[in-house]
């Protein structure tokens, strides 16, 4: 993680622990003011309207975090929402009954609005990969202002009144907007005309509609669970006792959740994967609504509704947040908030429906006990979701490399070599125009077809022995026995290399054999082994797999690396050759398995041409797993990994983590994260360098090391 972003995470963590300490506080504020002022029996109607409210508001502020984006819409939000706290706590002492009406709409609207926006922020601040190792400390900055949001609701409403709580809520929303604006991000502003909608978004993207639902099934089980929790506590607390009581609930699922972030949440994604960590919350509120409903309780529905509030913040957030990562800003802007909020205020609404609907029918006992077991039949349909979640996260990181790796800023200063990179990249995204391409760089280097061809009766062996481009592609035409295969095999290393390769490929199905031999006679030229697998890709036989698997073992790397690319375009041809998965893996381990030395002294192109920065054992290995995995999203991954966007790097890094298999990736990554500072030498041996390099200047060096005065004239 560079400078910029180890400090950005810093005030991240500190900004998450300011918002979620004013969430935690208000949301105690709102149901001990809301049910010391209204009855149990309103709590459906108060949180149908906030669902409403906040469907209407977040059209226009989806639209606003499109334009122009979280960094600056996050902190205006904090500042409005501050003031409206200051204005509740001004008119509370007159007027209470409304004042808990506004602040329940205020906090179930604009509140939810302000936590989607500042995990945006975050979010977009981030490539995937420093996400995935920065949000564990960002959301165990959050569970740490969940505990402190929680102990000083308690301890300021028992000392001056729920009442006291706005004021430290306005405070805490200025103190939020000042710690959001050090964390940066973005500060793209796309064409308003242009700017992509939130159901444009979920339109176009499967996968951000099935999290959308998943977020609504979600929403749906706390709608039911709120219920329950808040009629069982009215049920068996007087109106004296229920602020104290959401007070220390909310203290205490504030410190239950800062124990399971810290302790729990990063082994658990890292073990369990992003599936697991998903599927963690509708499981364990699966089990605990069977639970509930079996023995009904005040007690039984706080373990409950508190277990899910603790895991929701917990695990659920560190993995949910993830599932954004990896999809466009444009879309991800007012798509994420469409979803967080108008997604849960959606469930909030039907839910909260259903139960205004029974409570025509039943009392509030029955109802509650309904609340539990419909709430657990929503986590289990939750729960079918979270496997297709998982398939889809890898998928949009595969499409977040095909439609973002290869747009890079032009402001971004790259080396040659990943300009180069990325537009080959593009090429392999647009058939026609590379093709236009290879027949222009063929223009370019004289390989036209010649106007004059050589007479069949001309001797095969003088044509080959000639330096006329011409009578050496005439005298190759066609299909070629083995003796001319033979005698066309040393022209693969020389100036003709072009045309015997195209003649050798269009004859390899028939010579196989032959030209295996050829490729792995360590007697035979290295630079005629070397481009043998360019023709061997060129078959559509079994044999010609084999013949590259074995290149694959060869001592010399060139040859290896490329024997990976032509087995690579090989299988993407003719996937019923592609070789077993367990034997591509083989190899990838073989060229992994090696000392730091060893990798970086494969960097050299053949001839000492090209970049040194490439990573060429880096693209070997992926190269080869190519072979067996998706092979345009592992070649976008290495002109992702190569340039120096490091957006586009940890977007790989987490591909990468997501679709190799363990063992590969355990031993992928030494390599990949590997610090390679340079070593510092003896002063002496540098100062002895620099002299020896003046004897080819054919500079007097005993002159030069004379005092001033001995050399002036």
């Amino acid at each position: 993680m560079d400078r910029g972003a180890s400090r950005a995470s810093r005030w991240a963590t500190f900004a998450a622990a300011l918002v979620i300490a004013q969430q935690v506080a208000g949301k105690a504020a709102r149901d001990a003011l809301f049910l010391s002022t209204h009855d149990a029996t309103e709590l459906p109607r108060v949180m149908l309207a906030a669902a409403a409210l906040a469907l209407v508001c977040v059209g226009a502020i989806a639209r606003a975090m499109s334009v122009l984006g979280p960094r600056r819409v996050a902190p205006v939000l904090f500042l409005l929402s501050g003031a409206l706290f200051a204005v509740e706590a001004a008119l509370h002492p007159r007027y209470p009954a409304e004042v808990a009406y506004g602040l329940y709409l205020h906090m179930s609207a604009i509140g939810a609005v302000m936590v989607s926006g500042f995990w945006s922020l975050v979010n977009e601040r981030f490539d995937p990969h420093t996400f995935k190792r920065i949000i564990g400390r960002v959301a165990a900055g959050a569970t740490a202002g969940g505990v402190v949001g929680g102990v000083a609701a308690d301890r300021v409403s028992a000392a001056f009144g729920t009442g006291a709580l706005l004021p430290m809520l306005a405070g805490l929303g200025v103190a939020g907007a000042v710690f959001l604006l050090p964390i940066g991000g973005s500060g793209a502003r796309p064409d308003p005309e242009q700017a992509s909608t939130g159901f444009e978004a979920l339109r176009t993207s499967p996968f951000l509609r099935r999290v959308g639902a998943m977020v609504v099934l979600l929403a749906l089980v706390g709608a039911f669970l709120d219920y329950a929790l808040k009629a069982e506590a009215d049920l068996h607390l007087d109106t004296e006792r229920l602020p104290a009581f959401f007070a220390r609930y909310y203290a205490v699922i504030g410190v239950a959740t800062f124990l399971v972030q810290t302790l729990m949440a990063r082994p658990v994604l890292a073990r369990a994967g992003l599936g697991g960590a998903l599927a963690a919350l509708p499981l364990v509120l699966l089990g605990a609504s069977a639970v509930a409903a079996a023995i009904t309780h005040l007690w039984s529905v706080v373990v409950l509704r508190g277990a899910g509030a603790v895991l929701e913040s917990s695990i659920h957030r560190s993995s949910y947040e993830l599932l954004y990562t990896p999809v466009a800003p444009e879309k991800k802007r007012p798509a994420k908030l469409l979803i967080d909020v108008a997604g849960s205020r959606i469930g909030d609404a039907v839910g909260s429906g259903v139960m205004l609907g029974l409570l025509v029918f039943v009392d509030t006992e029955i109802a509650v006990r309904i609340a539990i077991v419909l709430g657990g039949l929503a986590a289990a349909l939750a729960l079918a979701l979270v496997a297709q979640l998982a398939r889809g996260y890898v998928g949009a990181l595969g499409e977040s490399l095909r439609t973002g790796a290869v747009n890079l800023d032009e402001e971004v200063d790259l080396d040659a070599t990943t300009r180069r990179t990325l537009a080959e990249t593009t090429l392999a995204l647009d058939r026609e125009k590379l093709l236009a391409e290879i027949a222009e760089l063929r223009r370019k280097r004289g390989e036209t077809e010649a106007p004059g061809i050589a007479d069949v009766d001309t001797d095969f062996r003088a044509a080959l022995q000639s330096e006329d481009p011409a009578r050496i592609r005439g005298a190759l035409l066609g299909k070629l026995d083995a003796e001319q295969v033979a005698l066309a095999l040393p022209l693969l290393d020389g100036p003709h290399q072009g045309i015997a390769s195209h003649a050798l490929s269009r004859s390899v199905s028939e010579h196989l054999a032959l030209l295996a031999r050829t490729l792995r006679d360590p007697q035979v030229p290295l630079g005629v082994r070397r481009r043998l697998p360019r023709v061997f890709a060129a078959s559509s036989e079994p044999a010609a797999v084999r013949g590259l698997m074995m290149a694959l073992d060869d001592e010399d790397f060139e040859l290896r690396f490329r024997a990976g690319r032509a087995l690579s375009r090989l299988c993407a041809r003719r996937p019923r050759l592609t070789p077993v998965r367990e034997a591509i893996f083989a190899v990838a381990m073989r060229e992994m398995a090696v000392d730091q030395a060893t990798w970086l002294s494969r960097q050299a192109l053949e001839m000492g041409e090209g970049d040194q920065s490439v990573d060429r054992s880096l693209e070997h290995v992926l190269t080869v797993l190519s072979v067996c995995l998706e092979q345009e999203t592992l070649r976008l991954a290495i002109g992702a990994l190569r340039s120096g966007a490091p957006i586009l790097r940890g977007t790989a890094l987490e591909y990468l983590e997501n679709v190799l298999p363990e063992n590969l990736r355990d031993a992928l990554w030494p390599h990949l994260e590997r610090k390679r500072s340079p070593q510092r030498r003896p002063k002496a041996v540098i100062v002895d360098e620099l002299l020896r390099s003046m004897d080819s200047l054919q500079i007097d060096r005993e002159a030069l090391m004379r005092e001033p005065d001995e050399t002036s004239s």
